[in-house]
């Protein structure tokens, strides 16, 4: 099954509320207004082992926060195959 995740910039009620009009009663859709007050990462020296995010998870996350500045929107497809 595949399911749309529309996460909307929280400076965007007006954006969230015509996805919300445009998707209702579509159960593998779902919309959320994004809470992040700030980058949660803490800092940590280059080159460290604990370094997680690395390569595409990082430049999916860099292109998300710009998505989410320029459109006000992220959408995400979930997929379980």
């Amino acid at each position: 099954m595949v399911e749309l995740l529309y996460i909307v910039a929280k400076d965007r009620p007006d954006l969230a509320a015509t996805l919300g009009r445009d998707f209702r009663g579509e159960d593998a859709v779902r919309i959320v207004v994004d809470r992040r007050a700030a980058e949660r990462r803490r800092q940590e020296p280059r080159g460290t082992a604990d370094e997680r995010r690395r390569g595409a998870d990082r430049r999916r996350a860099a292109q998300d926060r710009r998505d989410l500045g320029i459109l006000g929107y992220v959408r995400i497809v979930r997929s379980d195959a």
